[in-house]
């Protein structure tokens, strides 16, 4: 059999040409993608027909085709604007609801929709996202609109929403097999939380959950950091005294040499003892006990330390000295071996030990 001779790309290449202007591409609908200038009437009648059937997508998928034609008259081109609007905005109406479609109301933020549609479009989506458990798309979704609309009017629902999402990403630490971590996106979003709206309500949350996380990495600085942060953006939070209690007890988990670390833990023991002033019968009261015990037990022993040493080298003063310091914590944590050992270097080194 004899195969018919090839065509020239050339005569190949401009058949298609011819053939995609004779029929235009299509989008969602079968409506063009684009039209001529001398289209632009007929384009207006379909998308005032398509709101009349009640087809916002398809009215509005028809004043999208008429974007990019130049020459438009002054009419035309508010009258493309106006029905724009009333597609989008019956669209939203459509689809905000439980079995709406997120994803074409995100697409509303790419049509160079007025500011207010856009974004009441995107938080629409963002909600919808939410309620479905698709958390990372609305975080993606909500960035989106901040980042096109710095200073939009919804931003107390961007923040309740990613605040939501957020501390559901956050405890998200495993699906099947472990493969579906999610955790890191939900620091992620709890972090661009905290950067863009600090203040808002659940913010003291959104501290919390991300000192927590820092705290159980062993990020202790990170952690302090937020709890600090929750205290100044929200002082009145019933979070505050956990705070205040937890920022000592980071200190003291964060050192790792009571020689080295010394002025570490004296803030620590001075922050304990001020939260025990001033929240007296909170739950959290027998915690910073312990911690203020462990505190002052810790600074005995630094003091022993040295006190150790300049007893062998025979150094009375330097001995008596640290001796007496560690003498007074320990009396303080209720430590009978740190109290009997300071008593007896006192002693040896002639320091009197006052009774107690």
């Amino acid at each position: 059999m004899t195969r018919p001779p090839l065509l020239p790309l050339a005569l190949v290449l401009a058949a298609l040409t011819a053939s995609c202007e004779s029929v235009p591409l299509v989008h969602r609908g079968g409506v063009p993608v684009s039209v001529g200038a001398d289209e632009i009437p007929r384009a207006i009648q379909e998308a005032e027909l398509a709101l009349t059937e009640d087809r916002p997508m398809d009215a509005l998928n028809w004043m999208r085709a008429t974007e990019k034609v130049k020459g438009m008259s002054t009419t035309e081109r508010e009258r493309v604007q106006s029905l724009t609007e009333r597609a989008a905005d019956r669209l939203i109406a459509a689809e905000a609801h439980d079995a709406g479609d997120p994803d074409a109301l995100v697409d509303l933020l790419d049509m160079n929709l007025p500011r207010q549609i856009a974004v009441s479009a995107g938080m629409r989506a963002a909600e919808l996202q939410v309620d479905r458990g698709d958390y990372k798309d609305a975080y993606k979704t909500i960035r989106k609109v901040d980042k096109l609309y710095p200073t939009h009017h919804e931003r107390s629902t961007a923040a309740a929403l990613l605040a939501e999402l957020g501390i559901r990403l956050s405890y998200d630490t495993g699906g099947f097999l472990f493969f579906t971590d999610n955790s890191d996106e939900g620091m992620a979003a709890l972090e661009y939380f905290v950067m863009n709206y600090p203040a808002r309500p659940r913010g003291d949350e959104a501290y919390r959950r991300l000192a927590d996380m820092y705290e159980e990495m062993q990020k202790w600085d990170l952690a302090i950091e937020r709890h600090e942060e929750l205290i100044l953006e929200h002082p009145d939070s019933a979070l505050v005294p956990e705070s205040k209690a937890l920022i000592p007890h980071l200190r003291m988990r964060a050192v790792t040499s009571p020689e080295y670390d010394r002025g570490a833990v004296v803030r620590a023991r001075a922050e304990l003892e001020e939260w025990l002033r001033d929240h007296a019968g909170h739950p959290y009261e027998d915690f910073v006990r312990a911690d203020l015990a462990d505190a002052r037990a810790r600074l005995a022993e630094s003091d022993l330390g040295i006190a150790r040493f300049y007893a062998k080298i025979d150094n009375d003063w330097g001995a008596r000295h640290h001796a007496a310091r560690a003498l007074e914590e320990a009396r303080a944590a209720g430590d009978q071996d740190r109290i009997d050992e300071a008593t007896r270097i006192l002693e040896e080194h002639g320091g009197g030990v006052a009774a107690r």
